[in-house]
């Protein structure tokens, strides 16, 4: 099974019950595609859309999180800001 557009992951991401064996393989496809790469980055700046279509707090924090990853942003977005 492979990702075949940039579409096909939003579509993932932005499900209700999102597979997580299809992380792994979207992972891939973004790493594989400059222009996957740009819309899912586009995308992020959007995500509060994407997380009011979610019927939990803890799926839209895992989702956030699933973004990251995909793009390889060690970011934890749910970790408290420390102030040092």
């Amino acid at each position: 099974m492979t990702v075949q557009a940039s579409e096909d992951i939003l579509s993932v991401l932005q499900a209700e019950e999102c597979p997580i064996d299809r992380i792994p393989e979207l992972r891939s496809a973004v790493y594989q595609s400059i222009d996957r790469r740009r819309e899912l980055e586009s995308s992020l700046e959007s995500f509060d859309r994407i997380e009011k279509g979610l019927s939990s707090e803890n799926k839209a924090i895992v989702r956030r999180g699933v973004f990251y990853w995909l793009l390889g942003d060690p970011r934890n977005p749910t970790a408290p800001s420390s102030s040092s």
